[in-house]
């Protein structure tokens, strides 16, 4: 798939067109047509296909994501804010999930 749209009464609600990076399993790039100016969101990854960063072409703000050696995500920046520090369990290199298995902490803002 390279574009989605939404219509209504034949009028194109929204509209989506993607690009792929040069393995075609990650976009790239998201053109919103259906905005002004028709803003761009583009995505950046690693050699193993992680999320390394987002622009975003509506408000064109960032979030930049950091992965420890281990592969896991230990630290983001919220759109050009504060960053988020994940808390990684070093005996078994997962989140801490409680009695539920959901997650218990992502960390703590700094900046």
């Amino acid at each position: 798939m390279t574009s989605a749209r939404t219509y209504q009464g034949g009028t194109d609600i929204t509209r989506f067109d993607y690009t792929f990076d040069a393995n075609g399993y990650n976009i790239a790039r998201q053109k919103l047509d259906h905005r002004p100016s028709d803003p761009c969101n583009i995505f950046s990854y690693d050699d193993l296909d992680r999320l390394l960063s987002a622009q975003y072409g509506v408000d064109e703000s960032n979030e930049v994501f950091t992965i420890d050696d281990l592969g896991n995500r230990s630290k983001v920046n919220l759109r050009d804010t504060a960053d988020v520090n994940y808390v990684i369990d070093n005996l078994t290199n997962r989140y801490p999930l409680d009695c539920s298995g959901h997650r218990r902490s992502r960390g703590g803002s700094t900046g």
